[in-house]
């Protein structure tokens, strides 16, 4: 145990068996005489007391915040690596192949050479143009003519589309009809603006006559400016559409 002189403060390690309160002890450093105290002190500081430990090394302590760097540097490669993976397999999966991109191309220049090919093969013939004095519009100017199919197969829904043009062949405004229905020329004089897009536009005649139209077939069509420009020269008239009719279904021969 320790006991301290009062005088000279000078601490002592003392055997326990040698400890008695009140005992008179003589202080080897100054000569006092003093008792020993009835409790046991608390031993000075630096005596009897387990050293803290030493601060860790600043050496140490950067290698730790490396070694936490390190670590976080990795785990946000691994992320970004996944992520990178991920999104190019889903590009594999969802990019057409480039067979595929080929193959799609070649159908859309079939699709096209097929649809040329219908359009050649639509005669317009030498369409009429005239002027015409409509009781409500006034002057209205006209093309009627006949759509013949020259082709081996029949046809569905022959479409024109007529543009009128001023003296240096600029185009001025156009219209695109379906064939299939012609007007007289006393409809054409009385009927309103909302009345004759309704007579051209009859789906029952149009249904009648476009549809189905067999090879050396012809259809009939009327083209209406309702307002023409004053600057109109001259105008132009082409096929604008056509459908291959359908193919009929083969005959069930299957025994009933």
């Amino acid at each position: 145990m320790i006991i301290a002189c009062p005088t000279c403060e000078t601490s002592f390690a003392l055997p326990d068996d040698l400890y008695r309160p009140g005992r008179k002890a003589r202080c080897s450093n100054c000569g006092s005489v003093f008792p020993m105290p009835d409790f046991l002190e608390d031993p000075p500081p630096g005596v009897g007391a387990v050293p803290p430990p030493p601060p860790p090394r600043p050496e140490v302590q950067v290698v730790r915040k490396k070694h936490t760097l390190l670590i976080a540097a990795v785990v946000l490669i691994c992320f970004v690596g996944i992520g990178y993976g991920g999104y190019m397999i889903y590009r594999s999966v969802t990019a057409p192949s480039p067979g595929a991109a080929q193959t799609a191309a070649q159908e859309e220049a079939r699709r096209q050479a097929e649809f040329e090919a219908l359009v050649r093969g639509i005669d317009l013939g030498t369409p009429q143009q005239f002027v015409v004095d409509n009781d409500k519009l006034g002057r209205m100017v006209v093309i009627q003519g006949t759509a013949v199919n020259n082709l081996k197969k029949a046809v569905d829904f022959i479409t024109v589309e007529a543009q009128l043009r001023d003296g240096e062949k600029r185009p001025l405004v156009s219209v695109r009809q379906v064939c299939g229905v012609t007007l007289t020329l006393f409809q054409l004089q009385v009927l309103s603006e909302q009345e004759l897009q309704a007579a051209l536009n009859n789906k029952v005649v149009i249904y009648t006559n476009n549809i189905k139209v067999p090879s050396g077939g012809s259809v009939p069509f009327t083209v209406v400016f309702t307002h023409p420009p004053d600057a109109m020269a001259s105008y132009v008239i082409q096929v604008a559409d056509v459908k291959k009719s359908p193919e009929p279904e083969p005959a069930d021969k299957s025994p009933k």
